[in-house]
């Protein structure tokens, strides 16, 4: 049984970068934030909030469940808890110290890390901010970068409106306002 994952494992390591190889330089130019395509980049309170669940996971998560560990006749739940929390704890770690500042960009642009008011459908604004995946699920407002509507979203200006692919169909929506801007890193050309 361990022959099959081990092929089926190698199959994809394999396929991935030969499908990847001709959309490297692409996505890295146009997708900065897209982590092995490129750079990845967090926003400040992003880097904080991550840094925290990662401080949390070792400081209140692993020490109990270790305890547990070593206990006789444990619940092999134990053991999934634990291995569960300590990948999260090595992706965040991983993140953490690989993650940049988010890079400049033009004033009034939206950018990643910019939090965007929007006008959907039926005239329903709603507040986004635009972030690295990695970072997308800390709160409602938050967007990954790769998502349809960030991916329209990028590079736009006030009053711009895009039309956003959407796996549920096309739509769409006009950018009311730039809220507030990332903090620009380095300067602008």
């Amino acid at each position: 049984m361990t022959a099959k994952p081990a092929a089926k494992t190698t199959a994809k390591t394999t396929a991935k970068p030969a499908a990847n190889a001709t959309a490297k330089p692409m996505a890295r130019a146009r997708a900065p934030w897209a982590g092995r395509n490129g750079p990845v980049v967090l926003s400040d309170d992003g880097r904080g909030l991550l840094e925290a669940r990662a401080a949390w996971l070792r400081r209140e998560v692993m020490p109990p469940l270790r305890d547990l560990l070593s206990e006789p006749g444990r619940d092999e739940r134990v053991v999934a808890d634990y291995e569960r929390a300590l990948g999260e704890l090595v992706v965040l770690e991983g993140l953490l110290a690989e993650a940049g500042p988010i890079p400049a960009a033009s004033p009034g642009e939206v950018a990643l890390g910019s939090r965007v008011r929007v006008r959907l459908a039926r005239g329903r604004d709603e507040v986004v901010r635009i972030v690295h995946p990695a970072e997308a699920f800390l709160d409602e407002e938050r967007i990954s970068a790769a998502s349809p509507l960030a991916a329209a979203l990028l590079g736009c200006r006030v009053g711009d409106s895009v039309r956003v692919h959407a796996p549920r169909g096309a739509y769409e929506c006009t950018v009311v306002g730039l809220l507030d801007e990332p903090a620009r890193v380095g300067t602008t050309s």
